[in-house]
């Protein structure tokens, strides 16, 4: 899930830098809004500021990354890629009693469950130019969309 930011002149090409690690950040969802997606940091009390297209800085201020599980969703096995091997990891954890240690990670379409459909999904984003995976899919982060019904025992080391 993104972070919301709100300001003054915030424009296109406005970067989020949580830490001194910059955020993939898109403009909106509202006039004077950024959306900044949290990078893999460790948990703890961070400066978070913005840097404008123009070269201008906003004031930092403190923002606490909280201790969540790391991952990437589609990534069933937790190898840091999503391919052939996360479908037949979803498959054996469903029909042949193997393991996933993130249930969120193998959650590939984000419904809050581990089924067929995830599998299907993989597959169909790996090999039909089907849609991907919702974040965090794209670099690895935290799940903070999901209402807890899943979750993981473990995640990507940090």
């Amino acid at each position: 899930m993104g972070v919301v930011i709100t300001g003054e002149n915030l424009e296109e090409g406005a970067i989020a830098i949580f830490g001194g690690v910059a955020a993939e950040t898109l403009l909106g969802p509202g006039p004077g809004e950024l959306t900044a997606y949290v990078p893999v940091l460790a948990p703890g009390l961070v400066a978070l500021h913005v840097e404008g297209a123009d070269g201008s800085t906003s004031e930092p201020v403190a923002f606490t990354v909280l201790d969540a599980p790391i991952f990437l969703r589609g990534d069933a096995n937790l190898d840091e890629s999503v391919d052939i091997s996360d479908p037949v990891r979803v498959l054996l954890y469903l029909f042949a009693g193997g393991e996933v240690t993130c249930e969120d990670a193998a959650d590939a379409n984000d419904d809050e469950r581990v089924d067929l459909t995830d599998a299907v999904f993989i597959l169909d984003y790996l090999f039909r130019a089907g849609a991907a995976p919702p974040r965090p899919s794209r670099q690895a982060g935290a799940d903070l969309t999901g209402d807890g019904t899943i979750g993981c025992s473990e995640g990507l080391p940090i």
